[in-house]
């Protein structure tokens, strides 16, 4: 038989039959919630705690599944981030330095 001819069945998530599936049985945010959380031993119990804390940086209550932040060179789990935050250190490599002088400059010239 040519390969595309019949169509894949469908994986349903055990988690969320009503999702789409990504991984493990799981929809994309459960897998992100388990996996990503046991990737960097983080417990439940802190997961959940920082969660119902939002951002750690601007303190927004997550709308979508929060990104974990870490240390790039150590691995070190720092917090639970949302996406703006965790894009813009990012773009700012991580650097304090960078970070602070871009404040001042918002500071300064607003």
């Amino acid at each position: 038989m040519p390969q595309g001819k019949y169509p894949r069945e469908r994986t349903v998530p055990t988690c969320h039959p009503d999702r789409k599936h990504f991984a493990y049985g799981l929809c994309n945010a459960c897998y992100l919630k388990e996996y990503r959380r046991k990737g960097f031993d983080v417990s439940t119990e802190t997961y959940v705690k920082l969660f119902e804390q939002g951002c750690g940086i601007c303190g927004e209550h997550f709308k979508k599944t929060p990104h974990y932040d870490h240390n790039h060179k150590t691995g070190a789990f720092r917090g639970l981030l949302c996406r703006p935050c965790n894009m813009a250190i990012g773009i700012m490599k991580d650097d304090v330095k960078r970070i602070r002088s871009a404040a001042e400059y918002l500071e300064r010239c607003s």
